[in-house]
């Protein structure tokens, strides 16, 4: 499995393997404005954090490798990985990553692991800031189902609908994130 795209605010993101939304996040593409950019940065957090994923180094490549139960999350991991952003250890305590540049220290506080029943996964965190966070990714169907009435316009959730049916027809292994 690969990850080919991130959506965020109406638009889907290319991973293109040449470090575009690294830039898109930095604010550093013409195509995206400052909001959208904050926006893209919470996406690429969340999916550095919201893992069960133990970090490894490859002695032989001196690469971080990802071991855990979910292909996916690797694949994830590994997909963000081309735009400056890894996960680089792993205690039953605290969670240390690499992002955009910054070595960043999240104190895991709580985790809801991925079930077949809730179809979803969420972590709560302190961040470097001190803040109380709970990042939470799954299945499309069931995060769309706890969207907040009201909080998308009709014409963004036709798009992020349409959107989710496109990938859906990937056979590649494509993800779609809120």
């Amino acid at each position: 499995m690969t990850l080919k795209y991130l959506y965020v605010d109406g638009t889907s993101y290319p991973e293109d393997g040449q470090g575009t939304i690294k830039a898109m996040a930095l604010g550093q593409h013409v195509s995206v404005d400052k909001q959208r950019a904050e926006h893209l940065r919470g996406l690429l957090r969340c999916l550095s954090v919201c893992h069960a994923v133990i970090p490894s180094l490859d002695e032989k490549t001196q690469k971080i490798l990802y071991e855990g139960d979910s292909p996916d999350e690797s694949a994830l991991l590994d997909g963000v990985r081309t735009n400056d952003i890894e996960v680089t250890g792993r205690t039953n305590r605290d969670l240390m990553i690499t992002f955009l540049g910054s070595k960043e220290t999240f104190q895991l506080l709580y985790t809801l692991e991925f079930s077949s029943a809730r179809k979803r996964m969420s972590v709560v965190v302190r961040t470097p800031e001190g803040q109380l966070v709970i990042f939470t990714k799954g299945a499309d169907n069931i995060i769309l189902e706890r969207i907040k009435k009201g909080s998308l316009s009709e014409g963004q959730l036709a798009h992020l609908n349409e959107t989710v049916e496109n990938f859906s027809r990937v056979r590649q292994g494509s993800f779609i994130y809120l």
